[in-house]
């Protein structure tokens, strides 16, 4: 069995700050006792362990070692004894642990009709795929065949543990030449050429040279769709002439847009396929800031715009200065997005730059009254305070600290202290499902008490209320905030700003993509900069030290402001989406507002990162006590060329005895 608190679990421990909501920590002895009872058992030591486990049975986590014992033993348990124990915590997380760890053993040891009576459709495909198996062994074959049909046309590969179900499928007639085309269709969708390939293998030999050149025009769309085989006008051939002008538009949107024009009329597509075709590279050259993007999304047939052509027909009139067409693609929104503050902003601006000040002002008035980007820059437009001011989201603290008398804050608690941060989160999710109104307020200033900062912040924005900056702006880790704002000439303001949108303050945050800690680094990066910096090659559980990953961070921070023409908008879009596409969308473009310049990049993921580092660096300066800059300040031009110089400008000094006397101040209203 796997160690059930890896050593990274213990290095986040040691990261994470002591509660701090006004009591002793009288359950420090018993968490001392509980990671001995965990070595003793991962040790082997039985008496140890159950001699401790009896000390801790009014301990919250007594329930957590009961199942870890379980596990230990689980091929060897019996059925009554795991239902027990999953019946008698089946208001904690660990029933479900429980129920599947012991449908994967029942799987492994082939107990089917024991599987069968345990299973009650855990979302997981390998266990979907193991009770279909279970059920067919049982001979209760209804819905069997459409079920294993859904679990195959997918276009990626399924588990191991599908397969026996797929070759009994196949068996019996379910598996079709037409299915076959279906999902290597879906797994070209998906970029899965693997897949594709291998899937054609079930083919007669003339489909699987289709398949070949399929994956031919993948490889080489502009050779590829010369290949005469294309000539014939088939259902498949159609497929894989769209999926060729896609992959050559993707490459050259000219070249796609002439193919296309050169290829539609040789073959029947369906006006669905002609629709999403022109829709997309339409779509394609706005992402890229083409200049005939406005036309060729303006001449769309009416079938083929939707929500998001209009979206891009407002960004493209915005990028290119058209106001009056501007306004007119705005009306054109549904009332939804008429209604969010982007629009109602950029509606403003267009109604100034057409002359109708007098709505522009009474639209800049209603939106300076919020506290956001839009807020902050709607009011720079008529020189108005920036609306930041805090109100407490609760003040009577002894309701907050009872709370703790539920078992499962008890329970997310001490698995908060002890680093085990997932599982803390399940048991207060578990929680919050059950917590409304004022209750989840008190919920989200309990976490904020205990520093566990990502939650106090999610909870937070549960409830409505976001005028509590202390609690949704907190300022943690700030000696080495100081230090690293030194080291690397920035303001501590930004470096929270940063951190803020990137991990929410959760040191072991870790993306999809692998980027790691408070200030979310891809362990390729870290290495390169610290190398650079002249410091050891770093593992990637040391970039989930906050010393470590905001001395790298910073570092970073500081390289892309220099490559940059020290602009923070384009630092930031650089340090969410990488300076090679920065400097591509540059050079697509010209001289523009740094607003106009956010708005209309074409990562939806980047636009909404750099807005709010500009805003989150804004309320940040704020809450240390420093000079608050109006965002019209920070936020320069944007222009297609940079001169590259590498002086920092004001905004981004650091006066370290400015600073040092600034600190100390932090967190009052």
């Amino acid at each position: 069995m796997r160690p059930w608190i890896p050593a990274l679990v213990w290095l986040c421990a040691t990261l994470l700050p002591a509660a701090s909501f006004g009591t002793s920590d009288e359950l420090a002895p018993q968490r001392a006792l509980y990671k001995e009872a965990r070595q003793a058992l991962r040790a082997g030591d039985g008496p140890r362990f159950r001699a401790l486990q009896q000390r801790l049975r009014d301990y919250p986590l007594y329930p957590y070692l009961v199942f870890a014992e379980l596990m230990d033993r689980l091929a060897q348990a019996s059925p009554d004894e795991v239902q027990a124990f999953i019946r008698r915590h089946r208001d904690t997380p660990l029933a479900g642990r429980a129920r599947r760890a012991w449908l994967r053993t029942l799987m492994e040891q082939g107990r089917w009709r024991t599987f069968l009576k345990a299973y009650q459709g855990e979302r997981d495909t390998a266990l979907a795929c193991y009770a279909l198996r279970a059920r067919i062994r049982a001979g209760r074959l209804d819905g069997v065949a459409r079920r294993t049909r859904a679990l195959y046309l997918v276009g990626h590969s399924q588990p191991k543990a599908c397969d026996r179900l797929f070759t009994w499928w196949e068996h019996r007639g379910g598996l079709t030449p037409e299915l076959i085309w279906r999902r290597i269709a879906l797994a070209m969708a998906e970029g899965q050429t693997g897949l594709a390939r291998h899937l054609a293998a079930k083919l007669d030999p003339q489909a699987r040279a289709q398949v070949r050149l399929w994956l031919r025009v993948h490889r080489d769309p502009e050779q590829g769709l010369d290949d005469a085989r294309l000539a014939e006008d088939s259902e498949r051939n159609r497929r894989i002439v769209i999926h060729g002008i896609r992959r050559l538009a993707q490459r050259d949107i000219e070249a796609g847009r002439s193919r296309w024009k050169a290829l539609s009329g040789h073959y029947r597509f369906t006006p669905e396929q002609r629709d999403a075709l022109a829709r997309h590279l339409a779509l394609l050259g706005a992402y890229r800031g083409h200049p005939q993007a406005q036309r060729w999304l303006d001449g769309l047939p009416k079938t083929a715009v939707n929500t998001r052509v209009r979206l891009w027909q407002a960004r493209t009139a915005l990028r290119e200065g058209r106001w009056g067409r501007l306004i007119q693609a705005i009306q054109d929104l549904d009332a939804g997005a008429r209604g969010r503050e982007m629009w109602r902003y950029w509606l403003a601006r267009a109604l100034e730059q057409t002359g109708q000040t007098a709505r522009a002002h009474e639209l800049y008035r209603e939106l300076a009254g919020l506290r956001d980007y839009y807020g902050f820059l709607a009011a720079d437009r008529i020189d108005a305070p920036y609306a930041i001011a805090s109100d407490a989201l609760v003040a009577d603290r002894d309701r907050v600290r009872a709370l703790m008398r539920r078992p499962g804050i008890a329970r997310a608690h001490e698995l908060y202290r002890l680093g085990e941060l997932a599982q803390a989160r399940v048991e207060w999710n578990r929680v919050l499902h059950t917590l409304k109104g004022e209750a989840l307020k008190r919920a989200a200033v309990l976490a904020h008490d205990w520093g566990w900062h990502a939650n106090a912040i999610r909870t937070a924005a549960l409830t409505g209320h976001s005028d509590d900056l202390d609690l949704r702006f907190p300022t943690p880790y700030r000696e080495q905030v100081q230090k690293t704002a030194r080291i690397d000439r920035l303001t501590p303001a930004l470096i929270y700003g940063i951190i803020r949108r990137e991990s929410v303050f959760d040191p072991a945050a870790r993306s999809p993509s692998g980027a790691l800690g408070l200030m979310q680094l891809m362990p390729a990066t870290a290495r390169d900069l610290s190398r650079r910096l002249g410091l050891s090659r770093p593992r990637e559980r040391d970039l989930l030290d906050h010393r470590l990953n905001m001395r790298l961070g910073g570092a970073y921070l500081r390289e892309m402001l220099e490559r940059f023409d020290h602009n923070p908008v384009l630092a930031a879009a650089a340090y969410n989406a990488g300076p090679a596409r920065v400097r591509d969308w540059l050079a697509q473009g010209r001289a523009l507002e740094a607003d106009v310049w956010i708005d209309t990049l074409p990562y939806h993921e980047t636009r909404r990162y750099v807005r709010a580092v500009m805003a989150f660096t804004t309320v940040y300066e704020w809450r240390l006590g420093l000079p608050v800059t109006r965002l019209r300040e920070r936020m320069a031009p944007v222009q297609a060329r940079l001169a590259h110089s590498h002086e920092a400008p004001d905004l981004l000094v650091v006066q370290a005895e400015d600073l040092d006397h600034r600190l100390q101040g932090v967190g009052g209203k």
